[in-house]
C-alpha cells in the first residue's frame, strides 16, 4: 500500500507500507503536495448526521462520532462533509476548507465554536486560542437562520 510520509528532513515522500512479513518498499518518490478543498478521515456515525454538522466522539460507543450539543466543545474532531445514516461511515473534514452549519449572522474572519444546538456552530468572540474555537468563517452571511458557511480550521497547536 502506498502512503505519504515524511523523511528525516520533513520532505513529503510516497513510500510503501506492508502489513505482511515481506519487507516494505525501500525507495521513495519525491512529491509536492498541494490540494484544494479539505482533508478528511472516516468514522462510524453514531446517529444520522447531516452535511456540515460539527462532530465529537460518542460518549456511548467506541470509534463513533455524533453531533455535538455542547457550547464551546473542546473535543471537536471534524465536520461532516457528507450526510450519513447512523451506523454508516461518515467523511469528516479535519483540515482545509469545508462547509459547516452555522446559526446567526457571520462575517468572514469570524471565529466559530460549537453551540448548544445539535451539530451547529456559532460566532465565537475572542482570540483564536479561546477554548472551543475550531474554525474561521471564509464568507459572510447576514441571515440569522442555520445555514452552511464556508470555513477553515483554526491552526492546531501542540503543547
Amino acid at each position: 500500500m502506498a502512503s505519504v510520509i515524511r523523511d528525516n528532513s520533513q520532505n513529503p515522500r510516497i513510500g510503501c507500507i506492508s502489513s505482511s512479513k515481506a519487507p516494505p518498499c525501500s525507495s521513495f518518490i519525491a512529491v509536492d503536495l498541494k490540494f484544494k478543498g479539505h482533508v478528511c478521515t472516516f468514522a462510524t456515525a453514531g446517529e444520522a448526521i447531516p452535511v456540515g454538522a460539527v462532530l465529537r466522539p460518542s460518549t456511548v460507543a467506541d470509534k463513533q462520532v455524533v453531533q455535538t450539543l455542547v457550547a464551546d466543545d473542546i473535543t471537536i474532531l471534524g465536520v461532516a462533509v457528507e450526510a450519513a445514516p447512523s451506523g454508516n461511515s461518515v467523511c469528516m473534514a479535519i483540515g482545509g476548507e469545508f462547509q459547516v452549519l452555522v446559526t446567526g449572522a457571520i462575517t468572514r474572519g469570524d471565529l466559530l465554536s460549537s453551540s448548544d444546538t445539535q451539530g451547529v456552530a456559532i460566532l465565537t468572540p475572542g482570540a483564536p486560542d479561546q477554548p472551543g474555537a475550531f474554525a474561521i468563517a471564509m464568507n459572510s452571511d447576514a441571515n440569522a437562520a442555520v445555514k452552511l458557511v464556508c470555513a477553515r480550521f483554526v491552526k492546531a497547536e501542540t503543547y
